[in-house]
Order: C-alpha cells, then sequence, then structure tokens
C-alpha cells in the first residue's frame, strides 16, 4: 500500500512543498555533503533566492575540539517528530542546497518534511553559524544571514 501523501492531488503536494521549504524546516533528505554519501537530517537556516543554506544533525559530537562549541545539542525530548534520539546540530558547517531541488524532494516524499526547529533553538544555530571561524561572510550573504 502506498503511502498517504502519494494520493494527494499534485497541486496539494506543490502547496505543501512551498510551504515548507522555509527557515526552520527540518528536512529527511539524502545527502552528498557526507562521506559517504547519506541520508540525513537537516535544518534550512537561509534562503536567498534560489540558494538554500542547511546545517546537519548529527547523532555524535565528533568535531574536532577547536570547533566543539559550534555543535549544538538538541534533546529528542520535546522534539520526538524531527528527531529519534539526543543529537547535535552541526553549527561549524553551512552547505547549499537548490530550492526547487528541496521542493521537488518533499512533493515526491511528504515525509521528507519532518516539522520545524522552536524559534529559541533556531536564534541559537544562526548565532553560532554565523559565529563560525570555518564560514565566511560571502558564505553568509549568500544565504541571507548577513
Amino acid at each position: 500500500m502506498s503511502p498517504l501523501g502519494d494520493r494527494f492531488p499534485d497541486h496539494f503536494k506543490k502547496n505543501f512543498s512551498s510551504d515548507n521549504v522555509k527557515v526552520g524546516a527540518v528536512l529527511k533528505t539524502f545527502s552528498n555533503h557526507t562521506k559517504p554519501p547519506k541520508e540525513k537530517r537537516c535544518i534550512i537556516v537561509g534562503i536567498k533566492g534560489n540558494s538554500v543554506g542547511v546545517v546537519y544533525i548529527n547523532t555524535e559530537n565528533n568535531a574536532p575540539s577547536k570547533l566543539k562549541s559550534y555543535q549544538k545539542p538538541i534533546s529528542k525530548k520535546g522534539n520526538e517528530s524531527i528527531l529519534e534520539w539526543d543529537s547535535f546540530i552541526d553549527c561549524a558547517n553551512l552547505y547549499e542546497e537548490d530550492l526547487e531541488d528541496l521542493k521537488r524532494k518533499i512533493e515526491d516524499n511528504a515525509n521528507a518534511h519532518l516539522g520545524d526547529i522552536s524559534t529559541s533553538d533556531l536564534s541559537g544555530i544562526i548565532t553560532l553559524v554565523k559565529g563560525s571561524p570555518k564560514i565566511d561572510d560571502k558564505t553568509l550573504e549568500k544565504f541571507g544571514l548577513k
């Protein structure tokens, strides 16, 4: 039996994806930014034009010691719709995704949108991203974060 989302009309899927590719959205999608490439949870932290800036959620804090402070802990408690266990948000690195590609992924699979991060968590994430020594001003500007 196919998932319920597959049975919705195309216009509904398009509206759902457009409404949910936004800053603060948590998506579960395949990433080519990881080694090896795999399905990951990401949080949209900035959108400008067709460029979407995302950070990834990791189950462990394996960052080098100079970047450990840019790994924001996030508890499963209160975030059950987006997490399976306590995790870390990697705010040291910012990755680019294509806006239309993310919309298509949600149109194809409504379950790719897991929910939204809380406003207070999002604020803390963006603060860490802006302070990361690995992310320059040009990159921040590209995603509307500067």
